[in-house]
């Protein structure tokens, strides 16, 4: 590229052929392989001079004010040295505008424009933003509601009767659309709070440029902006100087208030050097409930400074659904096609061990004005059947869209009861729907309560070693068990559906118990069940001692001592002769082929001194055995348990007795 110098020329013809250079060029070594403009002074103007290489002459084109248009020739003589590639012929326009971008990709970000608002930050007892369905629209309009019928001033899809309204507040999922639904009030009492340009984050390095939420204002200090809050066609101004912060300032008491920050300048976030030419704020709406209008609402905020209007935002507002105008009422609840089947047996009682009904009634007022979609579920604290029998089983309820307003919600919901850890013993089920539309309306209930029954099906599995009362397989019957064969072939030989032999004390209720302390005072067959198994026995008359006889199993190992614990109630342990009144009970333990009915109350005698075959003899070898309590250890003194063999336990009272034993634990074997 040639090396520009400044060439002073003078005359006024087209073709000049005296040049007259300050410096080392002269009108006989000028060249150039193109061509070579210069500044050409007068007395009055500044005029282009170009040399033409075709014919080797320079060329004069006058121009006014020509310094002005182009950037002209640096004093050092070039633009190689810079960051552009300028020429003397690129314009001052091109230039400046060169050098600011430069500038502006130097300078820190300015804050978005005001373009986006949700109500994050809004929360009520009174609000849902689930869906929910309307029960007016333009299809069945009310006089007192508004349709939802935005599409054409907000965008948003109509919402007519019978159709779903689903709010998604705080989703930044909408950011798309611009549109936000926030959901169903019924509540005036909080307004709601709406964040500016709340999908903004904060723009910072080592320093803050601008914060979270912020937005841009008005560069000029001296000035402010405007803000325009438009609620359901209704439009509220606000004025803003950029040097202080704002609170409401609505031209009309009843209206929104607005509250924004002062503007604050852009900062550099390496440095945190301030940068006046940006300046943003942050700000919240809070619109009250002067401003609604029952059913469906809108609103949006526009600011003066470059950008569009905000979001919409959009809510229905059903006041009816927190004051109760419209109370739900029940019809009677109904049980239809009970059935109780399956049985279970225990000590000649017999039990049902399946139950199942279907719960109906119909409810009116629930579809007014809006009301929740989906089912009545368990699951839901507020609605479905959640406070009923432990174990019962309801289905679901599906809410049907309906025909009228004043359509009849029917429910119905098929409940079974086969729990294994509950006993219905001359007990009802208790079926309790609860219906709300989680507004803040209390809601109502109906329940249904079903006639008595006799249920158990609770099999808490026995062991070898344990015995939860609640199966008879290893309860064997009233025996004198001389031998092993004999207590092993007892094994699931307990006649548990025929009537106790009067040797026998009962299981019922988890527990082993006598017969008198039993349901209807052991009158099972004259109770007053509605729903139970025909052929129950009839045990009010018994007064006899009765016992319980276990069989238990030993381990791989032989063994002299071990553990009994028993738990339960009332009862006070005597050695074997004392007399059985009130809750007085024996307690006492045989091996067969081993021993007789050894004594466990009574003390172990010196090896020796017994006959081992003998019954009474004692067997105790420590602390006396007390019901809940560590159990007692017994000893066989001389004799064995050999590997995997059987000893027989069994326990005696009198007819007085009113306590109960719940469970045997053996341990040590």
């Amino acid at each position: 590229m040639a090396e520009w110098k400044k060439v002073i020329v003078s005359g006024s013809s087209a073709e000049l052929n005296n040049i007259f250079a300050s410096g080392d060029i002269t009108g006989s070594n000028i060249s150039s392989s193109g061509d070579l403009f210069a500044s050409l002074v007068t007395a009055s103007t500044t005029n282009v001079v170009t040399y033409n290489t075709s014919t080797g002459k320079f060329h004069y084109t006058a121009s006014s004010n020509v310094g002005s248009d182009t950037i002209g020739i640096p004093t050092d003589g070039t633009y190689t040295d810079g960051l552009f590639p300028f020429e003397p012929t690129t314009t001052v326009a091109n230039a400046v505008d060169d050098i600011n971008e430069v500038l502006a990709g130097l300078a820190p970000p300015a804050a978005p424009a005001l373009d986006y608002i949700d109500a994050t930050s809004w929360t009520s007892a009174d609000w849902d933003s689930g869906n929910y369905y309307l029960a007016f629209g333009d299809s069945l309009s009310t006089s007192s509601y508004s349709n939802l019928n935005l599409s054409s001033t907000t965008g948003f899809s109509n919402v007519d009767f019978g159709g779903i309204y689903t709010g998604s507040v705080g989703s930044t999922n909408n950011l798309t659309t611009s549109r936000i639904r926030l959901g169903v009030l019924a509540s005036n009492t909080t307004p709601i709070t709406i964040t500016l340009n709340n999908d903004v984050a904060v723009n910072s390095g080592t320093y803050v440029n601008y914060p979270a939420n912020a937005f841009k204002a008005n560069s000029d200090p001296a000035a402010g902006e405007t803000y325009t809050i438009d609620i359901n066609g209704t439009t509220y101004i606000y004025t803003a100087a950029t040097s202080a912060s704002v609170t409401n300032g609505a031209t009309s008491p009843t209206g929104p208030t607005i509250t924004l920050t002062a503007a604050q300048t852009g900062s550099f976030i390496g440095t945190g050097q301030s940068f006046s030419l940006f300046r943003h704020r942050t700000g919240t709406v809070s619109i009250p409930a002067s401003t609604w209008r029952t059913g469906s609402n809108y609103a949006r905020v526009s600011s003066s400074i470059a950008g569009g209007p905000t979001t919409y935002i959009d809510w229905v507002f059903d006041p009816a659904a927190a004051s109760g105008n419209f109370p739900y009422t029940f019809s009677t609840p109904t049980s239809t096609s009970f059935s109780a089947t399956g049985e279970k047996a225990l000590s000649g009682v017999k039990y049902y061990t399946n139950i199942s009904y279907n719960f109906s009634c119909s409810l009116s007022n629930y579809y007014k004005n809006s009301y929740r979609s989906g089912t009545l579920a368990a699951s839901d604290s507020s609605q479905g059947f959640n406070s009923q029998t432990s174990g019962l089983i309801s289905t679901l309820v599906n809410i049907p869209t309906p025909t009228t307003a004043d359509s009849i919600f029917q429910i119905n919901s098929a409940h079974t009861f086969t729990s294994t850890t509950s006993r219905l013993l001359s007990a009802s089920l208790a079926s309790k729907v609860n219906v709300s539309n989680l507004l803040g309306k209390t809601g109502n209930s109906s329940t249904l309560t079903t006639p008595t029954i006799l249920y158990d099906n609770v099999n808490t599995s026995n062991t070898a070693l344990t015995e939860s009362f609640c199966l008879e397989n290893y309860r064997v019957p009233s025996a004198s068990y001389d031998t092993q064969t004999a207590a092993s072939t007892a094994l699931n030989t307990f006649p548990s559906a025929s009537a106790l032999a009067t040797s026998d004390l009962a299981v019922y209720n988890g527990a082993a118990r006598y017969p008198t302390q039993l349901l209807n005072g052991g009158n099972i067959n004259g109770s007053t069940v509605v729903y139970k198994i025909a052929g129950q026995p009839d045990y009010s008359g018994a007064t006899e001692d009765r016992s319980f006889y276990r069989v238990f199993q030993n381990g791989v190992s032989q063994r002299a001592t071990w553990n009994i614990r028993l738990d339960g109630s009332n009862a006070t342990f005597v050695t074997v002769g004392t007399s059985l009144t009130g809750n007085n009970m024996t307690l006492e333990i045989k091996v067969p082929d081993e021993t007789g009915w050894r004594d466990v109350i009574a003390a172990a005698p010196n090896a020796g001194t017994y006959n081992a075959l003998d019954d009474g003899v004692g067997c105790k070898s420590g602390a006396t055995i007390a019901l809940g309590g560590t159990g007692g250890d017994i000893s066989l003194v001389s004799e064995r348990l050999g590997p995997s063999e059987y000893f027989v336990l069994r326990f005696t009272v009198g007819s007085l007795w009113t306590g109960n034993i719940s469970k045997i634990t053996i341990s040590g074997l």
